[in-house]
């Protein structure tokens, strides 16, 4: 995984902006624009991390006797199961 730091609250007091949001304009304080901004560093992150895991699947030898570098129909739905949760998350 991938250490990004330590991050601190950060104290904006009443401090806004408007943000452009899939219902349209809205205000928010900077504190909740900010904690939104790190919850997804972090998803970004953490499906970094499962992308990588995930393709590390299908150059590894499943089953004794197979070329790791063929695509099986074992690797092919883990790789089709990947592609579906990054597409959900």
């Amino acid at each position: 995984m991938d250490e990004m730091g330590h991050l601190r609250r950060l104290q904006c007091g009443a401090r806004w902006g408007v943000v452009l949001t899939e219902t349209g304009l809205r205000s928010m304080l900077l504190e909740e624009l900010f904690t939104v901004w790190v919850r997804f560093v972090y998803l970004i992150a953490g499906m970094k991390n499962a992308l990588a895991a995930d393709h590390a699947v299908t150059s590894t030898i499943a089953v004794r006797g197979e070329n790791s570098q063929e695509l099986t129909p074992f690797k092919a739905q883990f790789v089709l199961e990947a592609h579906r949760r990054f597409l959900i998350s």
